[in-house]
Order: C-alpha cells, then structure tokens, then sequence
C-alpha cells in the first residue's frame, strides 16, 4: 500500500501578469493575461492511496486507487466568442474559484501460460466540480468520465500472435445550476485495436493489423472508420530486414470527431492516403 500527499502555493504566471494589451495565441484566438493588477495566487492539493496486489504462483497483478485534488485561485479566465464563434477572446477577472474532483482507478492482469499470452482490464472513473467563465457569466460545472480498456495477448501453436485491445471513453458534462432532470453534455468514443502476426517461416512472417473506430459528430451521431494495414517483414540475418506494406488499405482521406462539452469543438484531420512502402534497414 502506498499514500500520497502534497501541498503547493504558487504566485504569478510571468512577465505577462500586469500586461493590459491582447496577445494573440493563434489566428484566431486572442488573450489579455492581465489581472487588473492583482498577482495570480493559486493553491493546489492531492492526496491518493494505492492498494498493491500479486500472487506470483498464479501469474497474476492488480492494483486500485482513489485520488482527490483540490485547486483554488484568485482569479479566472473568461472567455468571450466574436464572430459568430470563429474569434475567441479571453481576459482574467478578479473573482475566487475552487475546484475539485476524485479519480479511482482499478488494474488487474495475468499471464496464462497455456497461451503464453496475458489479459487484462483497466478501468477508472472521475468525477469532479468546477467553474468556467463564458461571456462574462460564471458557470458552475459538474463534470464526470468512465474508460474502460480490456485487452488480451497469446500465441497460437508458435505460428500465430494474436493481440485485441478495446477502448471506451464516455465523459459528461452538466450545469449544477439547472435542474436535477436536466440533460448531461455528453461524448462517448470507442475503439476496436487487432494484430495478428504469422510466422511463415523462420526468418519471414507476415501481420495484419486492424483499427475499428467509433468517433461522436453530435449526441446522436457518429462517425465509423476501419484501418486496416498489412506487410510482410524478411529478416535473413541480424544486421538485415526488408519489409514490404500496404498501408490505410481502404484509402480514408479524413479523420474527425466532436468534443461537446460546455463548448463544442469540430476536428479535421487530413490522412495519408493508401500507400505501398518496401523499406531495407541495415543494422551495423
């Protein structure tokens, strides 16, 4: 068992604390760090406990642990969108805020040596109570996020390993001033991760690789993308590999998802489209 805790005061940002004019951040994006001549004084508490677990004969680990925070500072950021939304303008005002927040985590794993591979499962869950500042009004948040990461490894008759990972993030988002019935900001993402590996031959093997996802656009609506990749490797000696790939096999030219919280924030990825790459690495 192990317990943590600590404490902290800290005073002033840097040489922007008294600055009154605007910076800008990005090209879209501008922020005042001044504090009307109030230097920034934040206090920051955490405390955790972990409670260890092994079992040697049985191939087998876990942990658990509760951790709790606790910040409080003398001034926040308020934040106000011009524009139609497209220009962020952000400024520190003078008013006191607190918030804090518990997190539990919870781990355990065991190898089997029957498939001479592993499972295991990760979870935690995280609930916290803060402040935001949006055009000039203080909103008070309470906020709450659940992953959970089962995944396992093996090997098949010494010609196969096979791994599976799946991941799930779902988090919420509400305003404790609205009523007790009202509807949470909510986002959930999921993921599906697979690899297997065929040994051929001694010195030649061939992998696939596969990457189910499921990304929100809105509350209701989600956007699904499969990556596949597969190649084939040919090591001949130590100092010699020669791979040959074919990568985003199903050709995806884009990668988006939706953050909705409070705010609600679009990304756009542009992707590398379907490639075939032979590589030679020479080691010496």
């Amino acid at each position: 068992m192990t317990a943590n805790i600590n404490y902290s005061t800290s005073y002033g940002t840097g040489i922007f604390d008294y600055t009154t004019s605007y910076i800008a951040m990005n090209y879209r994006s501008l922020k005042n760090r001044s504090y009307s001549g109030i230097m920034r004084k934040m206090q920051t508490g955490n405390s955790s406990i972990t409670v260890h677990y092994k079992n040697m004969l049985k191939f087998f680990s876990a942990y658990l642990s509760a951790s709790y925070s606790s910040s409080q500072s003398n001034v926040i950021n308020d934040i106000k969108f011009n524009d139609g939304g497209n220009l962020s303008v952000s400024a520190n005002k003078n008013i006191k805020t607190q918030n804090d927040g518990w997190i539990y985590r919870i781990h355990g794993d065991r190898y089997i040596p029957l498939l001479k591979g592993k499972i295991a499962f990760s979870a935690s869950y995280s609930m916290s109570s803060s402040k935001k500042m949006q055009q000039s009004v203080l909103i008070p948040l309470k906020n709450n996020r659940l992953s959970l990461t089962p995944e396992c490894s093996f090997k098949i008759n010494g010609m196969f390993e096979v791994g599976y990972k799946y991941i799930y993030s779902g988090s919420y988002q509400k305003i404790e001033t609205l009523s007790p019935d009202s509807k949470y900001s909510s986002y959930h993402v999921m993921s599906h991760d697979l690899s297997v590996y065929y040994f051929i031959r001694n010195k030649l093997s061939a992998n696939i690789s596969a990457e189910y996802l499921r990304n929100p656009l809105n509350e209701d609506t989600y956007k699904k993308l499969l990556f596949v990749d597969i190649g084939l490797k040919y090591k001949p000696r130590n100092t010699a590999e020669f791979t040959l790939s074919w990568n985003n096999l199903f050709n995806h030219k884009k990668y988006v998802y939706t953050s909705q919280y409070l705010d609600t924030y679009v990304y756009s990825y542009d992707l590398r489209p379907a490639d075939i790459m032979a590589k030679i690495i020479f080691n010496y």
